[in-house]
């Protein structure tokens, strides 16, 4: 069966959102963070690593997109409620401009290969960096989307994909949300309406 954005020959590019560990690694799920518990619980991580892995082999770019703010958070406007939580409480009160300690998760850590795009601001991937020009400059059509959350990040960046003009792809089993309630809904009634909603194993079939 053919699978809509690798139909007819689209180059495609992997973008990985997020998957950074105090999002989706093992000690923020203990710890009780519904979105690290909800990756973990579904085995996300090890789905991403293998659609990474075909991607490098056939030689398309792995985008690894990244939320790192300043550790004072100077620069990140706390416009909106999830700014305001508890990476805001948990500031640096000094001055202190290096990044966020929250490195890509280690079974999925950049490649030589691969592409780090970092934001300081924004919940879509795309917003106030350079991720659509590395892709263009790549000729990729197609983007296969991967990460975190289904609540925000990921129906975030599929519009903003969409509103570029690539075909978005996303494979569910390769996303988490911060409830499995909200994962659900969104991947029934929301992402359909800006993508392709597959699996992990239907892209690997489908790649060329």
């Amino acid at each position: 069966m053919a699978l809509r954005g690798l139909d007819n020959g689209q180059r495609a590019g992997l973008v990985l959102m997020e998957c950074q560990v105090d999002m989706i690694g093992e000690a923020a799920a203990e710890e009780g963070a519904g979105l690290a518990q909800h990756a973990v619980s579904r085995g996300m991580v090890d789905k991403v690593a293998a659609l990474a892995s075909a991607f490098r082999e056939r030689q398309l770019p792995v985008m690894h997109c990244m939320f790192l703010p300043r550790r004072d958070m100077v620069g990140t406007s706390i416009n909106s409620p999830l700014f305001a939580g508890k990476r805001w409480k948990n500031r640096s009160l000094e001055p202190d401009g290096r990044p966020d300690d929250n490195p890509v998760h280690p079974k999925l850590t950049p490649e030589p290969t691969d592409f780090v795009v970092a934001r300081m601001h924004g919940l879509e991937a795309f917003h106030g960096t350079e991720l659509d020009q590395l892709l263009r400059n790549q000729g990729v059509q197609s983007i296969v989307l991967c990460g975190v959350s289904t609540n925000m990040g990921i129906p975030g960046t599929a519009l903003g994909g969409l509103n570029r003009g690539y075909t978005m792809i996303v494979p569910e089993d390769c996303t988490a949300g911060a409830w499995p309630e909200a994962h659900e809904f969104q991947v029934r009634h929301t992402l359909p309406l800006l993508s392709t909603v597959t699996s992990s194993d239907e892209v690997l079939a489908a790649l060329p």
